[in-house]
């Protein structure tokens, strides 16, 4: 196992070496225990306070990506979110958001996890080291895979947007063709 540097900050950013933020308590305040690649961070910010500013710096809140994930794959009770479609960082809660002992994980950091015991699941990252998450192997099985339909579905949304961009003959055919589903009320 490597040795992993320790850093204090005030404030944290997610980012592409973001694997797991697990809650703390520190002097009988909430504070979040960053594990990236190869460092450990300590800020006195929440977990879900890291995750509303990082979603804040593309243009929404936590809410918003919450709403979006709705939309996308009907999923309202510990919903994942895509924090930022420039970077592709999906993450997910192993709780619900606002319970204090979530802990949220970058679902593309994950390579492998294996059920420990009935409320423990052992997860693999993609540097190979091994963590314990306090979450049943059913659980973290189901918050990956919603992790990764919101990223299909995202995906193929963004997908049928270039197509539109490219050949804007399929988005004109789209509008003709369901204009015959319409009945218009030529009175008004």
């Amino acid at each position: 196992m490597k040795v992993r540097k320790k850093y204090l900050v005030e404030e944290y950013e997610i980012n592409p070496s973001t694997y797991m933020l697990i809650p703390y308590i520190r002097e009988n305040e909430l504070w979040t225990r960053v594990v990236e690649d190869d460092c450990y961070v300590l800020t006195p910010e929440s977990p879900i306070k890291i995750i509303n500013r990082c979603c804040s710096y593309n243009g929404t809140d936590f809410n918003g990506r919450r709403n979006g994930t709705k939309a996308l794959i009907n999923v309202t009770h510990k919903p994942p979110i895509l924090l930022d479609p420039h970077t592709s960082i999906y993450i997910f809660p192993t709780k619900s958001p606002f319970h204090q002992d979530c802990i949220w994980i970058v679902a593309d950091q994950v390579e492998h996890y294996w059920k420990q015991d009935k409320s423990t699941t052992l997860v693999e990252f993609q540097n190979k080291e091994t963590m314990e998450v306090p979450v049943s192997n059913y659980v973290f099985k189901s918050q990956i895979s919603r992790a990764a339909e919101l990223r299909v579905k995202y995906e193929r949304n963004k997908q049928r947007m270039v197509s539109y961009l490219s050949n804007p003959k399929t988005r004109l055919l789209y509008l003709e063709a369901s204009e015959y589903n319409e009945t218009y009320d030529t009175n008004n």
